[in-house]
């Protein structure tokens, strides 16, 4: 998004959540979050490590259903330039959701997808495949969700924000100042 002045991630992750359900997609090995702070409710937390066999679950990234919004907060603050943290701004839960991202990991990647389905959630991946990519997997991967906040060391405010068609709305009714989309 284009806006007339730098938003902080902290900033339109509280609006956006207002009006949004938000998934935090989190490598707690990277991050140095402890997990435990995090709910460990199957219907809130997945482990995408029980979609990976042989990878070690501790390590792997977990898409978790965020309830606290300020405890998001407070980790994207600690764990932003780590390559470990994608706030997801969708309805979709989290099962059908990982349901979608293996049919799109599948058919892009070849006998190495299941380890594709943890690298595609660090920032590092997923921006260039974003902004710089083919454009159908960028509208592919961005389908589920109204909006994807992932870091990006190259921007001004060093975030960036993704999405589809659905995302102006959600800015409009958030109150987020922008001023095109890109």
């Amino acid at each position: 998004i284009q806006t007339g002045r730098t938003v902080e991630p902290r900033a339109i992750t509280e609006r956006l959540a207002a009006k949004c359900p938000v998934t935090a997609v989190i490598d707690f090995s990277r991050t140095g979050l402890d997990p435990t702070t995090f709910a460990s409710d199957p219907k809130v937390d997945t482990p995408m490590a029980e979609l990976v066999p042989g990878t070690d679950a501790p390590a792997a990234a977990h898409m978790v259903r965020v309830k606290n919004v300020d405890l998001l907060l407070r980790s994207m603050e600690q764990a932003w330039g780590t390559d470990g943290i994608v706030v997801l701004f969708s309805y979709v839960e989290i099962p059908p959701m990982l349901d979608y991202y293996r049919t799109v990991i599948d058919s892009i990647a070849d006998d190495t997808a299941d380890h594709g389905m943890l690298r595609l959630w660090r920032p590092s991946v997923l921006l260039p495949l974003l902004s710089d990519g083919d454009g159908e997997l960028a509208a592919h991967i961005a389908e589920p969700c109204e909006g994807m906040l992932l870091e990006c060391p190259d921007a001004p405010a060093r975030w960036a924000l993704y999405g589809n068609d659905r995302l102006s709305y959600l800015l409009q009714s958030s109150g987020v100042p922008f001023d095109k989309l890109t």
